[in-house]
């Protein structure tokens, strides 16, 4: 009965060990190194005579097994596909000149195992190899695609919100009904423009229309910072501001009709370059979207990912194209409201009130003398140059001692 256990035993081992190692996938009795089906690997070949061998398990369809190395490598290599390993039985050789790649394009009628050798023939160094099928082609093919489907959704998004912002910009109506004649409305608005000094008559026709520009001034800081060090090596970072005048002009048309016995008072606010900004910046994306898929795709380093890159330029510029025109178009209708209760409707309510308490709000506090009052309250630290109180004896930046 014992000696029957250990026969059993033996004879259970003999059957099941050739299952293990098919399911752990030990490739027994197979000559060179196992390759998968579209990845790339590094190898290295030392020289004249030299060879590495590989196998595959290759499925049915067209194949395409290639060789590739930087132009660093001077090397001459043999690519030899075969279907049994002592490659008697040759599916096809490559034998390109020198430093050029080698590839076999083949067709298999059914799944089977296929043999590579890379043979060297001059030079040594490192080479790519890859056994693909069509499904890298059908995945780039699908990339690039994407990516010039995103691009030209990115410009025709960008258009078709430009141009809803052209329309509504046109369907903005700012106008105002005045109970006085035409001549005395246009002489009280041509006197009250007159005397505002940020605003300049580009163009008027008397009694039909006034087109003015107004330039609107403000106070901005530059930043700057400063690296300070004694003679004992310590060194001291601080920072000063300055202030400097910044110009916005805005350029209005205003038109006079009657109606009904009524002067009414139209406001168009003139943006001949409303959106440019916007295709210069969608279109900035988009060709730099262009240039790293040119750039990128032949760098060895990246890789296959490259196209992430390209998605995420297109991705932004659709994003942009189709946002950007609606921010602009809210930023001009803000400003059009602005000018229109400035120039038009605050002189009329003033004209027909018969008071001074709308023309005085005309009156934009020059810059000019906003900045006389900052020199005035303070001074700067001629050691820093930062802005300190009038009368402070220490910098609060520095810690320098005043004079």
């Amino acid at each position: 009965m014992k000696c029957f256990k250990n026969k059993f035993v033996i004879i259970t081992l003999i059957v099941l060990t050739p299952c293990l190692l098919m399911v752990l996938n030990i490739n027994y009795g197979r000559a060179g190194t196992e390759l998968m089906l579209n990845k790339s690997y590094k190898e290295h070949i030392s020289g004249y005579s030299d060879s590495q061998e590989y196998y595959i398990d290759a499925p049915e369809g067209n194949l395409r097994v290639k060789v590739s190395w930087d132009s660093l490598w001077e090397m001459d290599l043999n690519l030899t596909v075969s279907k049994n390993e002592d490659f008697s039985d040759i599916i096809g050789d490559s034998d390109s000149p020198k430093n050029k790649d080698e590839f076999v394009n083949f067709k298999l009628n059914k799944e089977m195992t296929i043999y590579i050798k890379v043979e060297a023939i001059e030079g040594s160094g490192f080479y790519r190899i890859v056994v693909s099928n069509n499904a890298p082609i059908l995945m780039n093919a699908l990339i690039i695609s994407a990516c010039i489907a995103l691009g030209v959704l990115s410009v025709v998004s960008m258009h078709i919100m430009i141009r809803k912002g052209d329309v509504e910009i046109q369907n903005l109506k700012y106008k105002i009904e005045v109970d006085k004649p035409i001549p005395s409305t246009f002489n009280y608005l041509l006197k009250q423009y007159s005397a505002i000094s940020n605003l300049n008559i580009l163009n008027y026709d008397q009694n039909k229309s006034f087109e003015t520009e107004l330039k609107h001034k403000g106070i901005g800081y530059y930043t700057t910072t400063h690296h300070s060090y004694s003679s004992s090596g310590y060194g001291h970072t601080y920072r000063s501001t300055t202030p400097y005048v910044y110009t916005i002009r805005y350029n209005s048309e205003i038109k006079f009709n009657t109606k009904d016995g009524k002067t009414i008072i139209k406001m168009k606010l003139k943006s001949p370059k409303l959106f440019k900004r916007v295709k210069t910046f969608v279109y900035t994306l988009l060709g730099g979207a262009v240039f790293i898929g040119i750039f990128f795709a032949f760098m060895p380093f990246i890789g296959g990912f490259w196209y992430i890159g390209v998605l995420i330029m297109l991705l932004f510029a659709l994003s942009m194209g189709a946002a950007m025109p609606r921010a602009v178009f809210k930023s001009y209708k803000r400003t059009a409201e602005d000018q229109f209760q400035l120039l038009v409707k605050k002189p009329i309510i003033a004209m027909q009130l018969g008071t001074k308490e709308a023309e005085k709000a005309l009156q934009i506090a020059p810059v000019e003398k906003k900045m006389a009052k900052i020199k005035a309250d303070a001074r700067f630290c001629p050691f820093c140059g930062n802005t300190v109180p009038s009368g402070a004896q220490i910098c609060e930046s520095c810690g320098s001692e005043l004079d």
